[in-house]
């Protein structure tokens, strides 16, 4: 089972020269420096050993893994579990995992970009192995015997020569006496967890409610919060009036806060009867919003170049195309709303936090609860005294989903200023409608491409311009200057399709927009074009568009793989069902190579229905084969929201959806059947999180294209209704 349990006392012994030593270390050893240990205290608890920070053995035999990564739905909960299992040599179902709090000494905390498995991939399986390794050394020794001669298996450590056996509980009092282990040795094949599919860890304390989100933290004397926030981007809060809402019995408060106006009650629905009842007046802003359809006028301004490779030749005799795409703001739509629990009391900060990052929520937690003068002590003390803690502890709860919304804390800020204000534990909540009109949005894009084709159909040249905001500058201002955001051009640049030149440039605009991380970032409006626009080559060059990507990927024998699996297992070019297309698409993401088929149909009203979608992919050594498929369907359904359905819009500077009423996501009737298929490779996992999101958009365009012969190339997709 999973627990939501983040307080842990755990140490860190690490420096430059470790680090780097670490770095260089070969894939089947360890130095151990690198890795956090316990406290001295802990290290000699009576009742257990923790010989790195993620692994607890109890004198009751219990194993408890310490997970640093936040669950959000994706089942990382579990590979993350095996990956410690495989090497301690026990079962899934043995280790009791509980939720890390945010502590420096795990690392990198931060939970996105499909890389928490591809992160703690050898560091896991190598604090498995040094546990392992303390409690065989402790058997040896208490039998007196070589540790040659033992063996550890199910949570025991066997004696081959006498057969006896002793659980890894009863051997915490020798393992205390003894070092822990510097170099271990890793499994290179012959897993036992890693490939299967065990039960997910994560779905009994789903099933039976005690999974723990932001909201459901019950604290004595707790009261809701909810926050109104400017309509208008980058406007301001002039003044408002809470007579009305403060006579509804059971509000207690309502003050302004940074983000807006701070509505303290008894529940939510008294706190949103109260923001009904509140009068409010904005200022807008001075600074204009740059409509989205005025991008296409954009596209002539000089941008960043992101790449220019190959050589220019004479495009004389060839054939010329010319595209452009357009793709609006996306939402992240999360099912919980931003929440967030505080407790600001006697210097202490204590925050219960749905987190991607939770270094960023102790950040903004620290900010805004800790008053400067102590922060600065604290600073102070922290340089004399590396060990010590801030009063500030992040509790890392469920997420009811994430995709990159919740990398930004600032519900965190809010639930910590109104908690400070109040003085009171504060469960914040927020609508629907202040959700989804106050996002972190994946940018609106334009794009135009344009190819020289030779005779034969290959690719002479191609010039890929987009614009768009800019992720980065958004989140970081001074980060970039005048330079790229490979957040905004990933995808689009070290393209494996065979082309004598290259180049991809990119128009970037700074807004007051927000926007941020939106699951598959980059590539997802960059695979759209991409492998729409490859599409329209290979009918300009009157060839089937899986062969000719075949012919442009001659020295790529992974990507050929994925490519054929998929039309292979989805029938490509065979007889389908009366109505029924075919649109395939190909797309590297987070390591991962995935490859999708999509058939569809279009009824009598011009609709767009997707009845199957063929999935193959290589993700490199698989941890679980269930949860990669999971992740597959997952990325399908959230890539066909948007592919089909779901656009913000920006008027009069503010949002104009307010909910699923005019934000639709795709429904359970709509969703298609899906079939994964999984290359099983050897090199290291890949994120497979993310991968599936890009190819949807542009196999169902291709489909649509075979069917109707219109090119669409913008999102949501729509076909025009006959008259």
């Amino acid at each position: 089972m999973t627990e939501n349990n983040p307080d842990q006392s755990l140490q860190l012994r690490m420096d430059r020269r470790q680090f780097l030593i670490l770095s260089a270390a070969g894939a089947t050893s360890l130095v151990l420096g690198i890795y956090p240990e316990i406290s001295e205290a802990a290290a000699t608890h009576a009742n257990k050993i923790q010989p790195v920070a993620w692994i607890e053995i109890h004198r009751d035999n219990r194993i408890v893994f310490h997970m640093s990564k936040s669950e959000m739905g994706q089942g990382v909960t579990t590979s993350l579990a095996m990956l410690v299992a495989e090497e301690l040599h026990v079962a899934v179902d043995q280790l009791k995992v509980e939720q890390a709090g945010y502590d420096p000494r795990y690392g990198n905390q931060n939970t996105g970009g499909s890389n928490s498995v591809q992160s703690n991939w050898q560091r896991l399986r190598e604090a498995g192995a040094i546990t392992r390794e303390l409690l065989i050394t402790a058997a040896s020794r208490h039998w007196q015997t070589s540790k040659h001669e033992c063996q550890a298996s199910q949570a025991q450590v066997h004696n081959l020569k006498t057969g006896a056996s002793l659980h890894y509980g009863e051997l915490i009092d020798l393992a205390h006496t003894l070092p822990v282990p510097k170099h271990v040795a890793l499994k290179s094949r012959d897993f036992t967890v890693i490939g299967t599919s065990p039960p997910r860890v994560d779905l009994p304390s789903k099933i039976n409610g005690r999974a723990k989100y932001g909201a459901d933290i019950a604290l004595d004397k707790i009261l809701t919060a909810t926050v109104v926030h400017c309509p208008y981007f980058g406007g301001q809060l002039t003044s408002f009036d809470a007579k009305a809402a403060l006579a509804i019995p059971g509000v207690r408060h309502i003050f302004k806060i940074h983000s807006g106006v701070a509505i303290v009650a008894d529940n939510y629905w008294l706190a949103d009867e109260a923001r009904k009842k509140l009068k409010i007046d904005w200022q807008r802003p001075s600074e204009k919003i740059i409509p989205a359809s005025e991008y296409r006028r954009l596209l002539d301004n000089n941008g960043f170049v992101a790449e220019h490779t190959g050589t220019l030749v004479d495009m004389t005799g060839t054939q010329k195309l010319e595209a452009v795409y357009e793709l609006p703001y996306q939402a992240h739509a999360t099912m919980e709303p931003m929440s967030c629990t505080a407790y600001v009391h006697d210097g202490h900060v204590q925050v219960w936090a749905p987190t991607q990052k939770p270094g960023n929520a102790f950040n903004v937690a620290r900010e805004h609860g800790i008053s400067p003068i102590s922060r600065f002590f604290d600073k102070a003390w922290n340089k004399l005294f590396p060990g010590h803690h801030d009063d500030v502890h992040i509790h890392v709860t469920q997420l009811g989903g994430g995709f990159g919304r919740r990398f930004q804390s600032d519900f965190v800020a809010e639930a910590v200023q109104i908690a400070k204000e109040t003085g009171r534990p504060i469960r914040l909540m927020w609508s629907r409608e202040e959700d989804l009109q106050h996002d972190y949005y994946h940018p609106a894009t334009t794009h135009r491409l344009t190819a020289h084709l030779h005779a034969d159909g290959s690719i002479a040249s191609w010039q890929h311009k987009l614009v768009g905001n800019s992720i980065n500058e958004y989140l970081w201002p001074s980060s970039n200057g005048k330079g790229g955001d490979h957040s905004m051009t990933g995808g689009a640049t070290h393209l494996p399709y065979a082309m004598t030149h290259r180049s991809v440039e990119y128009v970037k605009l700074t807004s007051i927009v927000p926007v941020g991380f939106w699951r598959s970032v980059g590539d997802f409006h960059n695979a759209f074009v991409k492998e729409s626009f490859i599409d329209e080559l290979a009918h300009a060059a009157r060839l089937d568009p899986l062969q000719y990507r075949k012919q442009l990927l001659g020295h790529h024998p992974e990507l050929l793989a994925v490519l054929q699996l998929a039309a292979d297992r989805a029938g490509w070019g065979k007889t389908l069902s009366a109505g029924h297309f075919h649109g395939i698409a190909l797309h590297s993401a987070n390591g991962s190579h995935v490859a999708e088929v999509a058939e569809i149909s279009i009824d009598d009203t011009q609709l767009i229905r997707v009845h199957k979608v063929t999935c193959a992919i290589d993700c490199g050594t698989v941890i679980n084969p269930d949860g990669v498929r999971a992740q597959m369907e997952s990325a399908i359904v959230f890539g066909l929201t948007a592919a089909l359905k779901s656009a913000i819009t920006i008027e009069d500077g503010k949002v104009q959806q307010s909910n699923f009423h005019d934000f639709s996501l795709l429904t359970m009737q709509e969703t298609p059947q899906v079939e994964t298929y999984i290359i099983k490779g050897t090199r290291p996992p890949a994120g497979v999180g993310e991968p599936g999101v890009p190819p949807i958009a542009p196999a169902v365009a291709n489909a649509v294209f075979a069917a109707t012969g219109q090119r669409l190339r913008r999102l949501p997709l729509r076909l025009q209704k006959q008259a």
